[in-house]
């Protein structure tokens, strides 16, 4: 017997990472968010700013994530493996150390986002959005990158998989699909 208020209490336990995010997207780079609105491409910060709160091992695996917006917010050591993403909001969110293998990425959002040391291992990534994003030591074996976008996007180290998408992060559209 479930007692009342548990699910309640277990949704805002899920969702303080979500909704503390929003708060964060205004530490993010102003004169980045000016040069988007001039025609730019966003480009990632080389570190997140000191006063947004830290995320450490939060456990969203195989869980229904879709349209969750994530922007701006800042995750350490956090699995997202085998979720349903689809559409979820990352743009200028800071992953280090992520486990995304085997999640529904479809038509995610990583504009502008600090990706390092995360395994997006065997997911679906088709018509996703890395535009502007920093990728370091991140891994695509096995990935559906079909239709997603990498225009302007840095890579750092990586395995093969990674090293030909960068090739192709030179060209390609300037906004997602």
């Amino acid at each position: 017997m479930r007692r009342p208020g548990t699910l309640l209490a277990l949704a805002l336990i899920i969702a303080a990472p979500v909704s503390l995010a929003m708060a964060q997207v205004e530490n993010l780079d102003p004169a980045g968010d000016a040069a988007m609105a001039a025609g730019a491409a966003p480009v990632a910060p080389a570190a997140p700013a000191a006063n947004m709160p830290v995320w450490r091992n939060q456990n969203f695996s195989e869980r229904n994530l879709k349209g969750a917006r994530f922007s701006g917010a800042h995750f350490e050591d956090s699995d997202f493996s085998k979720s349903n993403l689809i559409n979820a909001d990352f743009t200028g969110m800071v992953l280090r150390r992520g486990n995304m293998k085997a999640a529904n990425l479809t038509g995610a959002n990583f504009t502008g986002a600090v990706l390092e040391d995360v395994d997006f291992s065997g997911s679906n990534l088709s018509k996703a959005c890395f535009i502007g994003a920093r990728l370091i030591r991140a891994s695509f074996t096995g990935a559906n990158i079909n239709s997603a976008v990498f225009t302007g996007a840095v890579f750092e180290g990586g395995d093969a998989n990674t090293a030909n998408i960068a090739a192709m992060a030179r060209y390609g559209p300037k906004t997602c699909p």
